[in-house]
This record gives C-alpha cells, sequence and structure tokens, in this order.
C-alpha cells in the first residue's frame, strides 16, 4: 500500500509564509494548519532565498541552485521557540 503525501497549492503556501513573517511563531502556524513545522519553515526559507516566484510557479525547489542557509528573519521565529 502505497502513501501519498498532500499537496498544497501556491496560494496557500505564500499565505503560510506571510502568517510567519507577520509575527506568528512556526509553531503556531503549524498547529493552525496541521503542518509539520519543519514544512513550514522550509517555505520560509524558500521564500527568502528564491522569493515569491518559487512558490507562485508550483515546481519543486532547486536545492542546487539556491543557497538553503535561510535568512535570520526566516530563523528568527525558530530560534526564539527553542
Amino acid at each position: 500500500m502505497s502513501r501519498t503525501g498532500r499537496s498544497f497549492s501556491s496560494e496557500f503556501k505564500l499565505q503560510v509564509v506571510r502568517e510567519v513573517e507577520a509575527g506568528s511563531t512556526v509553531a503556531q502556524i503549524a498547529r493552525l494548519h496541521q503542518l509539520h513545522p519543519n514544512l513550514v519553515i522550509y517555505w520560509c526559507m524558500e521564500h527568502s532565498v528564491a522569493g515569491t516566484g518559487v512558490l507562485l510557479e508550483g515546481d519543486k525547489f532547486d536545492h542546487g541552485r539556491h543557497n538553503r542557509v535561510p535568512s535570520k528573519e526566516a530563523c528568527k521565529h525558530v530560534q526564539a521557540e527553542s
């Protein structure tokens, strides 16, 4: 029996990123939308490194083209929860 993951629209991903940028913690947003916190962090990193275009295109994040080190802004909410 194969297990398939959920898929999320580009608009939903951008909404989640905007909620984190607005000041909510990653943990709060993850619980609210029933997501794993690492997924929220991943979407924030995609957005901070490559911009909104990656989230809106709906394509897979090209790890070879972009530096995966998140900005301080993307990490500040994670560090505050630790």
